[in-house]
């Protein structure tokens, strides 16, 4: 489904009548609903919020705050229409929803007025599921593989004869290689080992922020990926913490010959903490994004190798070991929250991590720079 981007702008207009006398009004102006935490004192808030997912009934629709400025706590007004419908960072769409449009409003208690996001229509209905799939009943809820399907753009759905479908099964889309796209429902919460191998045409995939397991070598062989969005901290990747593994890389070292050379961003939706060897060894990456936990004052990202930055939002409480390992070119990091800790190791090598450890401790939040071959680091 593709969506339009717009900023919202309000405009106050005055109005006059026609024999109403005058008069001087000296009181301070009010807040209103559209603009609300109008405060002079306070910097206004700036930066754009988008929604992420499908606008389908029991579908979960997320505010997307990642381009959003300021600092402080987010609050969210979900409406549907005028009518607010939730306040929380994401919104499962209802049968009501169907036929009218949903909005999501932030504020932030740290600056004045608020973003509104472009409206998003709510389908008559989901996409139905792709013709032949397999399912077995596990429990109450439903696994899923291939089973005769042919289609190139493959449809799970949430939902299979009334219970929900909760997991894809070890190899159970291996070699599929005419599926050229999956969507994958908000209801799976674990892949199985080699979910995905040797799916050759798979162009990107997006998994969603309800899968806790994530199966060794499942993207295995998918030599055509350009794309790979995955909830990368708050999943179990199998046999070990860094992406690699999903890959079928069966160690650290020498993890970039698995990667495919055509995967250029990997987006990582969730999670306060980033593990060990999270991206050790990932030298084919051109991007790693991570807005961080919904609600975080802003993402953090590493670019590779242009820019060679990090920025850890406020959400993130620690780093894991070798996290950073071998990431030589990187010359700037920005903390946003005072407590944050990592290991002597988490950042290129122990002496590089160590002096942007102790120049942190006594530095706080801020901006940490050095000269390229470097290990000093000076705050900015």
């Amino acid at each position: 489904m593709t969506k339009g981007f717009i900023i919202a702008l309000f405009t106050v207009i005055g109005l006059s009548f026609v024999g109403c006398p005058e008069t001087k009004d000296d009181s301070p102006p009010q807040n209103t609903g559209s603009v609300p935490n109008i405060d002079p004192s306070l910097p206004a808030l700036t930066g754009t919020v988008s929604i992420i997912g499908d606008a389908e009934v029991e579908e979960v629709l997320t505010a997307n705050t990642d381009l959003l400025g300021g600092s402080g706590t987010i609050s969210y007004q979900w409406k549907r229409g005028g009518t607010e419908v939730g306040t929380n960072s994401s919104y499962i769409v209802q049968t009501t929803d169907i036929g009218s449009t949903i909005t999501v409003t932030v504020t932030r208690s740290g600056n004045s007025g608020s973003i509104t996001s472009a409206p998003t229509a709510v389908v008559i209905a989901e996409q139905p599921p792709t013709p032949g799939l397999a399912y077995m009943l596990i429990g109450n809820t439903y696994s899923v593989s291939r089973g005769t399907a042919t289609a190139a753009n493959v449809v799970i759905p949430a939902l299979y004869e009334g219970k929900p479908v909760t997991m894809i099964e070890s190899n159970g889309f291996s070699s599929y290689t005419n599926m050229t796209s999956i969507r994958i429902p908000d209801r799976v919460m674990s892949i199985g080992s080699n979910a995905f191998y040797n799916c050759t045409s798979l162009t990107n995939i997006n998994i969603p922020n309800s899968v806790t397991s994530i199966g060794a070598n499942a993207l295995t062989g998918c030599n055509s990926l350009t794309s790979v969005t995955v909830p990368f901290f708050g999943s179990t990747l199998g046999g070990g913490s860094h992406i690699g593994y999903i890959f079928g890389a069966s160690s650290y070292s020498g993890q970039n010959s698995y990667i495919p050379a055509s995967l250029k961003t990997v987006i990582i939706t969730g999670g306060n903490s980033i593990p060990s060897n999270a991206f050790n060894g990932c030298t084919e990456l051109t991007s790693v994004i991570a807005p961080g936990e919904t609600g975080a004052s802003s993402g953090w990202s590493v670019t590779i190798p242009d820019i060679w930055s990090v920025t850890i939002p406020n959400s993130v409480t620690s780093i894991g070991s070798s996290a950073f390992s071998g990431c030589t070119g990187l010359t700037s990091v920005r903390f946003e929250r005072v407590d944050t800790t990592f290991y002597t190791d988490s950042f290129i090598y122990q002496s590089y991590s160590t002096a942007l450890q102790t120049a942190y401790t006594a530095g706080g939040i801020g901006t940490y720079t050095r000269e390229s071959g470097g290990s000093t680091w000076t705050k900015q």
